[in-house]
């Protein structure tokens, strides 16, 4: 039997008098993760590179109280919906319901109440080396109908992969659409911009969704051919992002789903200096790629300081306003439905 990841609990802080508690899970080859059950956030992933030396590749914070403030995201899991929602307006099965809007006029990412600020229950599973957490949704929260209930998995295995499973049941017909919101800099957290210029990408993708107005998708579904976004072929990224001058970097969904819904590899990203080297797989037929174009200067873990492209996101998710475009993948969730999506990070060198 090969052998278990272990995993290590303790108290990350508290809300309310509720104590909240960071999952550090490790495997044999001195890989770990860290886990909080607040917005089942991803905060700390510590990988080797060519040469066995250990760095966390992923934005986060040393205590509670950051992920708490933060507004941009970092590491949680998103829900109910990720991405923007035009307007905060959706209408189904005839009724609209009214979202609440950031400064621009949409819907963002589940809303500033979504499942990233929420505390979650959490089980582990010593032998499977997985943690899950679960939440229950009460019907009209942050303004969607139903009471939903949701579970992300978080698996480490020896193979140096993050395995994540989304399940979600709801009593109403809702859209659903959960991913984690990780931003990954491989050559180290604190590494900044510079370093990530270096990062070498590659998206198996021949289609992208463009976005019009206040980044909302115009409806299309447009061949990368010819265009920024055409990463089939390996790029480095500081050779793509000056280039994308009105949006300042990569913020779009990129079409990766293939007509089976099985799980297949749709990105890999390879930082030459360190060696270290992530596959992305993924059923979910969206990828959106966003580096961080509009990440505010924040101080971060161990005092390392944040700021516009430290880092870059692959959110596996639907199409972004999916529930307003008949064209675009069917993001409503109604009763008797299980809401399926699976996403590994694989890591490895070169």
């Amino acid at each position: 039997m090969a052998a278990e990841i272990s995993i290590r609990e303790d108290v990350y802080g508290e809300i309310n008098g509720e104590p909240i508690t960071r999952f550090t899970l490790r495997n044999t080859n001195s890989m770990e993760i860290s886990l909080i059950n607040y917005g089942a956030h991803l905060t700390a992933v510590k990988v080797p590179d060519r040469h066995g030396q250990l760095e966390d590749v992923v934005l986060g914070y040393d205590a509670l109280r950051g992920y708490m403030d933060d507004s941009q995201s970092i590491g949680c899991t998103v829900g109910r919906v990720a991405g923007r929602i035009a307007n905060g307006r959706m209408t189904i099965d005839g009724k609209e319901y009214k979202l609440p809007s950031n400064p621009d006029g949409n819907h963002l990412h589940g809303g500033p109440n979504g499942f990233g600020k929420r505390v979650w229950t959490a089980s582990t599973n010593q032998r499977e080396g997985t943690v899950t957490f679960a939440y229950a949704s009460r019907d009209g929260e942050v303004g969607y109908p139903g009471d939903l209930v949701c579970s992300v998995a978080y698996t480490l295995t020896n193979e140096n992969a993050i395995r994540l499973e989304y399940r979600a049941m709801t009593t109403k017909a809702c859209p659903v659409n959960l991913t984690n919101h990780s931003y990954f800099n491989l050559a180290g957290h604190a590494a900044g911009a510079d370093a990530l210029f270096e990062h070498v990408v590659s998206i198996a993708a021949s289609s992208y969704t463009p976005l019009g107005a206040d980044w909302i998708p115009t409806g299309e579904v447009a061949p990368v051919a010819g265009t920024l976004y055409d990463l089939r072929v390996a790029k480095r990224l500081g050779d793509v992002i000056p280039k994308l001058s009105a949006s300042n970097g990569f913020d779009g969904n990129f079409c990766v789903g293939g007509p089976d819904g099985q799980v297949r590899p749709v990105a890999k990203v390879v930082h030459p200096a360190s060696g270290r080297v992530m596959v992305t797989h993924s059923n979910a037929p969206g990828l959106v790629f966003y580096t961080s174009n509009m990440l505010p200067t924040t101080k971060g873990k161990h005092d390392a300081i944040y700021g516009k492209h430290a880092a870059l996101c692959l959110e596996t998710q639907l199409y972004p306003d999916s529930v307003n475009h008949s064209n675009f993948p069917d993001s409503v969730l109604r009763p008797g439905q299980v809401y399926s999506q699976s996403t590994v990070y694989t890591f490895s060198t070169e």
